[in-house]
């Protein structure tokens, strides 16, 4: 079974040396939104996790949006990332099982801007 850990940061300050070392060991894969990451200002590594990050790299002083994807080592080579959204909004995760069995995660952030057009149109 894998422990999943899902978190809206809402624009942690990365660049003032913070760290996720309150994360326990038992989580298997960390997905965050809304980093706001940018080349300033980047999530850090964490030990034993291949980092996947995803974010508009125009912005300059603030990054808009932004989604990551920490995998724990030891699963990261049965995981890949299935889809990009071509505008850095959303990733499909594809995991394999031991017996070949694919199950996968959406992880997305949408800047209300866009879901307020969205509702307009619906």
């Amino acid at each position: 079974m894998l422990r999943i850990l899902s978190w809206n940061c809402r624009g942690f300050p990365w660049n003032k040396g913070s760290k996720l070392s309150w994360i326990s060991n038992d989580v298997d894969i960390i997905l965050l939104v809304e980093t706001w990451e940018h080349e300033e200002s980047k999530v850090p590594n964490i030990d034993g996790f291949t980092l996947w990050s995803i974010w508009n790299k125009r912005s300059s002083h603030r990054g808009i949006g932004g989604i990551n994807c920490y995998i724990k080592k030891n699963i990261s080579p049965h995981v890949r990332i299935y889809k990009n959204d071509p505008h850095n909004q959303y990733s499909w995760i594809e995991i394999k099982d031991i017996n070949n069995k694919k199950s996968y995660i959406a992880i997305c952030y949408f800047r209300p801007s866009i879901l307020t057009s969205i509702r307009r149109r619906v």
